[in-house]
């Protein structure tokens, strides 16, 4: 998501946007693949679990593209990723991707990030294995959450991605995209 006070959201967007789509890397060419995903992902009215995973695996997609082909690590030194500062556990894991890239991008892990990535955590590991008696179990507000913050997040990656200089939202609050 993003917002512009003075409403010039759209040429600022494109700016961004169209030499990194264009640019034929891999991550303007792994962009424009996860975007029509996305796209895919999203174009029903409603809301369907088969969706919020698509879109869960679609922002793990876009972690691991910004870590590759933004952030220039390999996928050896992907596999050694700390977890966050106090966790101990195996390095390399989802979490610490996650963290990783949402902080090497400007986001804050303890108040914009790290509460996505639970969300998306619970909803992803419990669809990806077939519990979906966990799913089931929570309310329709609850699974609608879960998928707004999964879908804000990969907005708010993908527009740190591109360079995009503006604000973008994570989890319903706005932060400015720091230069």
């Amino acid at each position: 998501m993003t917002r512009d006070p003075a409403g010039d959201v759209g040429p600022r967007l494109l700016s961004a946007a169209v030499p990194v789509l264009l640019s034929g890397t891999q991550l303007g060419n792994g962009i424009k693949l996860l975007l029509w995903q996305y796209r895919e992902a999203t174009r029903e009215s409603s809301v369907t679990l088969g969706a919020l995973l698509q879109l869960c695996a679609l922002l793990e997609g876009a972690i691991g593209l910004v870590l590759r082909h933004k952030l220039g690590l390999s996928k050896s030194a992907i596999d050694k990723l700390p977890l966050p500062s106090g966790q101990v556990g195996r390095p390399g894991v989802a979490e610490a991707r996650f963290y990783e890239a949402s902080t090497r991008l400007g986001f804050s892990w303890a108040t914009e990030f790290g509460p996505v990535f639970q969300k998306w955590k619970d909803v992803r590991n419990s669809l990806a294995h077939g519990e979906l008696m966990k799913i089931d179990r929570s309310s329709g507000r609850e699974t609608l959450a879960k998928y707004h913050a999964v879908l804000q997040a990969f907005n708010a990656i993908i527009l740190r991605a591109i360079d995009y200089k503006g604000s973008v939202s994570v989890d319903g609050n706005w932060y400015a995209v720091k230069a």
